[in-house]
């Protein structure tokens, strides 16, 4: 069980798992969605063992008799299965037809974009799910997102002030002054999986300083960014919309440099802080027959307040160091591994 799924378990008896879960598990045949019999069996596993298989937003029991006369409750508690942190995100920013990307600047930067059939990379550089409403996503993953910029600025600069140094970054022109950097704090996941590399600022010179510095971090988490959607391209997946959420949605200059590197607008929705508990509530909302889809949910709920369109000069600027920071990465990687 997962952390969820233990939470409906104890609230209502059943052992269950949802899909877009389940396929982190590597224990599912994703594309038909149910336990991969091939894969447990290899590996000797109990089929007992494992839940029943839901969809995230299927009603799965109720709440204990014994916990509705503790809690005081009158009427049964509907008790629906829930999904992933980046699935029920993407139904909290609205990103759950093709074509519309979830773009999550949180800890780690997640690049989101739903699929109406089962896609795969075959270079398994990009994660192939379930997703929380009926179909499925890829997924890339750059590990060290807005939590690179909180490194820099609380843990090296011991500070809390973030507008100081976006304001430092922003007098910075794009390109920081041939300055990289390399957002692998804690290693990589899209597109390299690989455990062993490690973050730096490549090119430091005499002339660069904090405000250099602070632009390159957000240049260089964008820069990985883009690598997922070059990958999305791959697999030839639209980009008509990308809505952002997360905690790095907060700075202008870095949505403006998110749109310039990737080349596409960035709109902000009014629920940008609050997707995957949004997503959640969404989910649950549409269980309990108050809206008839999730897409009706979503439609009415999350509003679209600002889009960060990208300038043509930047776009450039930018599509120049993209080409530099890409070839940093193979002369590095033996040197960690």
């Amino acid at each position: 069980m997962l952390p969820k799924d233990y939470i409906a378990y104890k609230l209502s008896g059943i052992h269950g798992i949802d899909v877009s879960d389940c396929s982190g598990t590597l224990l599912m045949n994703v594309k038909n969605r149910t336990w991969s019999k091939e894969i447990i069996e290899a590996l000797g596993i109990n089929f007992n063992s494992l839940g029943k298989i839901y969809e995230s937003s299927e009603i799965i029991g109720t709440l204990k008799e014994n916990l509705k006369e503790k809690f005081g409750f009158e009427k049964n508690i509907k008790i629906i299965m829930g999904g992933g942190d980046q699935a029920m995100g993407a139904i909290g920013v609205g990103a759950i037809k093709e074509g519309t990307i979830s773009l999550a600047l949180g800890t780690s930067g997640v690049v989101f974009s739903p699929t109406d059939e089962y896609k795969v990379d075959l270079k398994y550089r990009l994660h192939s799910f379930c997703d929380g409403n009926g179909k499925y996503h890829q997924m890339g993953v750059t590990l060290s997102g807005a939590s690179a910029l909180k490194w820099w600025v609380e843990d090296v600069n011991n500070s809390k002030d973030y507008e100081l140094y976006n304001n430092l970054a922003k007098d910075i022109l794009p390109g920081s002054d041939q300055l990289y950097f390399l957002p692998y704090l804690i290693g990589e996941r899209t597109p390299h999986n690989n455990p062993y590399i490690r973050g730096g600022f490549i090119g430091l010179t005499h002339n660069h300083h904090k405000g250099h510095m602070t632009r390159a971090i957000l240049e260089g988490v964008a820069f990985s960014l883009k690598d997922c959607f070059s990958l999305l391209n791959n697999l030839n997946l639209k980009e008509d919309k990308i809505l952002i959420s997360g905690g790095g949605s907060k700075s202008s200059l870095w949505k403006q440099i998110l749109a310039d590197v990737i080349g596409k607008p960035i709109i902000t929705i009014d629920s940008a802080s609050e997707g995957p508990a949004l997503g959640c509530a969404i989910i649950a909302s549409v269980a309990c027959n108050n809206f008839s889809s999730i897409e009706e949910a979503c439609k009415k709920i999350i509003k679209e307040v600002h889009t960060t369109y990208p300038s043509k000069e930047n776009i450039n600027i930018y599509k120049d160091s993209y080409e530099k920071y890409k070839k940093l990465y193979d002369p590095l990687k033996n040197f960690w591994s």
